[in-house]
């Protein structure tokens, strides 16, 4: 199951919307059968890692080159983040 683009219109963010849909999404991977959820962001992506977080994914990797591979310092990188998701008893 894949969800290639996720985004809550910017007049709607900060309203719950995003942690909403981040839940109704682990939910129905849940009732698929899925253990976990995966996103990928970037590390200039404050905003989103923080709100991630939040919902409880922890970083799991980095993809140093899936933007670029003449990345040489502060530049963007993949970061892959995972929630685990608990089986109905």
């Amino acid at each position: 199951m894949l969800i290639w683009h996720l985004q809550v219109h910017e007049r709607h963010q900060r309203k719950g919307y995003g942690k909403i849909l981040i839940d109704k999404m682990t939910n129905l991977a849940r009732d698929n059968g899925l253990r976990a959820v995966t996103v990928e962001t970037q590390n200039t992506n404050v905003a989103a890692v923080q709100f991630y977080m939040q919902c409880g994914f922890q970083i799991e990797g980095i993809d140093l080159s899936l933007y670029s591979n003449n990345d040489t310092g502060n530049e963007e990188i993949a970061l892959y983040m995972r929630r685990k998701i608990p089986q109905h008893e």
